[in-house]
């Protein structure tokens, strides 16, 4: 499988400071650019003002990037407050997808005694919408980016993603029926195609032998597949 598509909203609400939400975002997507196999989906400054979200324009916005990009998960994070409305807008449409969410640390108060960020009562807010939609989510707690579990975090979350991915809509091969006595090898087949749209490809075991009796070993297609093989297992 190629590279997981995920889409990042970073996620902020006015009156907080729009400066420090964007250098959050940016410091956010420095940080996702490291993951191998990542391949991050975002609003840029010419979609969205500062390329965060911030209204429900924003939100239709990026839901019409994330469907054209066909993206696989989805992370969300408060780069400030973060408006929860359109927030939740995206997490709606995408509801079907693994779903992060995460807060970013709030920075130093302000020489008047303000603060630049209020992302942990905006996570909050966030968490309880999800919570109320019936939406599950993966809480990654609230972390600066630099920080060694912000990195663990997306990385679970990828290999979460690229296992939904390969899972849903598989075609799942079948050898032979199951033995007799042994009930737990069963599979609903009809589940399968409703709740994952799998596919369930019998065949039986003297047609597998059959096939590989015709194969030569040095078949293009075999040792391209032993290849692969001995890149993960000692063959």
């Amino acid at each position: 499988m190629g590279k997981i598509k995920i889409g990042f909203v970073p996620a902020h609400r006015r009156p907080f400071d729009e400066q420090w939400a964007a250098q959050m975002r940016r410091r956010c997507l420095e940080v996702l650019s490291k993951v191998e196999g990542l391949e991050i989906v975002c609003p840029d400054e010419k979609l969205t003002q500062s390329g965060i979200i911030q209204s429900d324009s924003d939100a239709e916005k990026t839901v019409q990037l994330f469907e054209r990009e066909k993206i696989n998960g989805l992370i969300i994070g408060t780069m400030t407050f973060g408006d929860e409305v359109s927030a939740l807008k995206i997490a709606s449409t995408f509801a079907n997808l693994p779903i992060l969410l995460f807060g970013t640390k709030e920075g130093p108060f302000k020489p008047d005694g303000g603060r630049s960020s209020d992302s942990f009562c905006g996570t909050l807010s966030i968490s309880s919408g999800l919570h109320r939609r019936k939406i599950p989510f993966i809480f990654m707690g609230i972390v600066f980016p630099e920080e060694d579990i912000f990195l663990t975090g997306i990385k679970n979350f990828v290999r979460t993603c690229s296992i939904k991915a390969g899972f849903t809509g598989a075609s799942i091969g079948m050898v032979g029926p199951r033995p007799e006595r042994f009930e737990t090898c069963i599979s609903n087949e009809d589940a399968m195609i409703r709740h994952f749209n799998q596919r369930v490809v019998p065949i039986g075991l003297l047609d597998i032998v059959h096939r590989i009796d015709s194969l030569k070993s040095n078949d293009t297609e075999v040792q391209t597949i032993v290849k692969e093989m001995s890149k993960q297992a000692d063959l």
